[in-house]
């Protein structure tokens, strides 16, 4: 897996939507387990989207 922060907007860039699923089910189950364990997190991501800037992949919190 590359992941790198893109130059043109400054965000993680993975090279594909197939690249960018990984993290976001990481993301998902460590979402889950901080639930479980009545524990505080900062994992909010949901989904992946293409960006415009750099023609690469991010995560996002926002659903749509």
């Amino acid at each position: 897996m590359t992941r790198s922060r893109s130059h043109q907007c400054g965000k993680v860039r993975f090279r594909d939507h197939r690249e960018a699923i990984t993290p976001l089910h990481t993301a998902v189950a460590v979402r889950k387990r901080a639930v479980d364990e009545l524990q505080p997190t900062r994992r909010r991501e949901v989904r992946t989207y293409e960006c415009h800037v750099c023609h690469g992949f991010h995560l996002t919190s926002m659903a749509a």
